[in-house]
């Protein structure tokens, strides 16, 4: 991949060829070139997917900023929010490189991002919106749209793309479906599982929850968990500080003895030489530390979830699903459904429990519950 790669990625060079030139030293070209890869250095990938999934689920880019903190202003964020490499295709020279790197978001979420783009845009400029556009009505059509994973090929899951047959006067009415990708893809070839009605899917799906998941018995034993694991994963977090703080002293340590010896040696090109690597080891440890602390989740946070909490929760879920406004029906299913996988007509919610912005950081376990759809 040329240039300058884009933010959750990092280049990891290969050697393609060495070329032995016609001289008398017999010299040689080595002819080098970078892959993109997801960079995990200080969480900057696990970041991105961070932004990405409070993308959807509706949060502004300072809530943004403030949880992944992967750019200083939210221009870094309006490029990229509108950069198609997250999907894991590449445009480049004229041409689009389809799956070239892994993925952050479906190819589907990131066209209805692009979407409310324009429809945020036209709103600032305070230019008509065409209603089609409008989120809400986005919303209405696919309820589950980027959650629906196809498991037909036994051991796989693939994204599962909302689509519509549309209305055609005298003859037919319009359907919406969702249909697997690979399928689609493939011509059959490597998937041949059949499309779904997204009406009898979103029904079954709601059905599901508001029966047999969205129940205080059920919620109990995931609020539980989380706080246990958000304890654990403190504990572990403060082992880390500790560590980094232990190599950081020593470096600071060696910085200050080789001051010392600059005084008295005066200058030495080997010294500052040595002086310089021991600097960017600081800086190193001190961005290591500030990434460390931002994962410190302060302990009124990790207290336990009231009786009172958990019924709170179940019924603001329940009226938002039942109610008229399907936008923030959309938003409660983005926050507490993680996915949906279907295999040929029965499938699976795998859901957890959203009770705060702690649930999104991907730390929360997922419980599953079989059989949502068998029309």
């Amino acid at each position: 991949m040329p240039g300058v790669l884009p933010m959750g990625f990092k280049a990891e060079r290969i050697q393609v060829s060495v070329n032995q030139r016609k001289t008398r030293a017999g010299a040689s070209e080595t002819h080098i070139v970078q892959r993109a890869v997801p960079n995990h250095d200080n969480q900057i990938w696990e970041r991105c997917q961070l932004a990405w999934k409070l993308r959807l689920e509706g949060a502004g880019i300072k809530e943004i900023m403030e949880a992944t903190r992967l750019f200083k202003t939210p221009g870094g964020y309006s490029t990229f929010f509108k950069n198609r490499i997250y999907t894991g295709d590449f445009d480049y020279g004229g041409n689009r490189y389809v799956d070239f790197v892994p993925a952050i978001v479906s190819r589907e979420q990131f066209e209805a991002e692009q979407q409310q783009r324009e429809v945020r845009a036209a709103k600032r400029m305070k230019k008509p919106i065409n209603p089609s556009e409008e989120p809400r009505a986005l919303g209405s059509r696919h309820l589950l749209s980027g959650l629906v994973f196809c498991n037909a090929v036994d051991g796989e899951e693939h994204p599962m793309h909302a689509d519509t047959v549309p209305e055609k006067e005298g003859k037919r009415t319009r359907w919406d479906f969702y249909m697997c990708t690979t399928k689609k893809n493939t011509k059959n070839v490597y998937c041949n599982s059949s499309r779904i009605s997204a009406k009898a899917l979103e029904e079954a799906v709601i059905d599901a929850l508001m029966n047999d998941v969205l129940k205080p018995a059920n919620l109990r034993p995931i609020a539980d968990s989380m706080a246990k694991m958000l304890s654990e994963r403190n504990d572990d977090v403060m082992a880390r500080i500790q560590a980094v703080q232990g190599q950081l002293d020593q470096v600071r340590k060696g910085i200050s003895q080789l001051l010392d010896a600059i005084e008295k040696a005066g200058f030495s090109s080997s010294i500052q030489g040595r002086l310089a690597d021991r600097e960017e080891e600081e800086r190193k440890l001190i961005a290591q530390l500030v990434n460390l602390e931002d994962l410190i989740v302060e302990p009124d946070a990790i207290a336990a979830v009231s009786e009172q909490q958990i019924n709170e929760w179940v019924d603001g879920i329940r009226q938002a699903l039942t109610g008229e406004d399907v936008e923030l029906a959309r938003k409660a299913i983005r926050q507490f459904v993680a996915k949906v996988v279907m295999n040929e007509k029965a499938g699976t919610i795998y859901y957890t429990f959203p009770l705060s912005s702690l649930s999104r950081v991907g730390l929360m376990p997922h419980t599953e519950f079989e059989s949502v759809f068998s029309p």
